[in-house]
């Protein structure tokens, strides 16, 4: 498929200089671009097993922010080697 799409001069030149950093022409740097966007799943398709588990989860939202932090608070302890304690 060809596609022709208009870009400001500005967005050109930028993309350009990505497709040169890593060796391609602007053509075919911009179509792997295009390409890989139209293969990602939407951000709600990807979210929606996660809002499944929480609603069957029972957890309020200020229990599971709750939960988050003393997970983040554990992990950085033991990143660091320390001893984690409540």
């Amino acid at each position: 498929m060809t596609l022709a799409v208009e870009l400001q001069r500005d967005t050109e030149v930028k993309l350009a200089a990505k497709a040169k950093l890593v060796g391609l022409d602007t053509s075919t740097y911009a179509a792997r671009v295009l390409e890989a966007a139209a293969l990602r799943p939407p951000l709600e398709e990807i979210l929606e097993p996660i809002r499944r588990r929480f609603a069957e989860s029972g957890m309020s939202e200020d229990e599971a922010a709750a939960r988050y932090e003393l997970e983040k608070h554990a992990a950085r302890a033991a990143r660091l080697g320390r001893p984690f304690d409540e």
